[in-house]
């Protein structure tokens, strides 16, 4: 930073920051190349395929690109509503791990990961095995877990058929990479910060 200073009828100008050497400003260049040069790589890997992009539309909206028609069961003995009323991210939110709590349900993180994850999940009222497609599929349509268990009242019964599905569930196999940016399907990106003085300065 410089800065004048006035002393008598001559300003003076005082460097009040030291230059950086030309090793770190070519340290800099190389980066922003890698950067550049990595950038169609990275475009490629967050970029949704077809069938992962219509997923997306029908967990954020509740229709179906192809126009089908969704429907869900929300109060058992009363008739279906369109799915758009109740569309999966009202209440488990953009990526999944579950919206801001209005209603006093606490929605689970459906998460890929964190659902097919091996071993026992343990919620409060019950337990179950981890889940894969095909239990997945029955939870959303039956509202069952894969051990059987009832999921929780507010989880609407949604009656979809077979691409609608498979294309939601494509979605949510890449849900949680759309949210981390920096994860992706060849590479983690990671991000830190330098000082600007001392032994570690940038």
């Amino acid at each position: 930073m410089l800065r004048n200073r006035d002393v008598g009828d001559e300003p003076v100008v005082e460097n009040t920051r030291r230059l950086r050497s030309p090793a770190l400003f070519a340290l800099v260049a190389l980066l922003f190349q890698g950067l550049a040069m990595a950038s169609p790589a990275a475009a490629q890997d967050t970029a949704l395929s077809e069938a992962e992009e219509r997923g997306k539309y029908l967990y954020e909206t509740g229709k179906s690109r192809s126009r089908r028609v969704i429907t869900a069961d929300m109060t058992r003995g009363e008739p279906p509503v369109p799915a758009e009323i109740l569309p999966c991210k009202n209440c488990h939110g953009v990526n999944g791990r579950g919206a801001e709590d209005y209603t006093g349900v606490a929605p689970l993180n459906i998460n890929w990961y964190a659902m097919v994850l091996s071993g026992r999940h343990e919620h409060s009222n019950r337990s179950h095995d981890a889940f894969d497609e095909a239990s997945i599929e029955r939870s959303i349509v039956v509202g069952q877990d894969p051990d059987g268990n009832a999921l929780d009242p507010a989880m609407p019964r949604y009656n979809i058929g077979a691409e609608d599905m498979a294309d939601l569930i494509a979605y949510l196999k890449v849900m949680d990479s759309q949210a981390d940016p920096g994860i992706m399907s060849n590479a983690v990106r990671l991000g830190t910060v330098l000082p600007l003085e001392g032994q570690y300065a940038a």
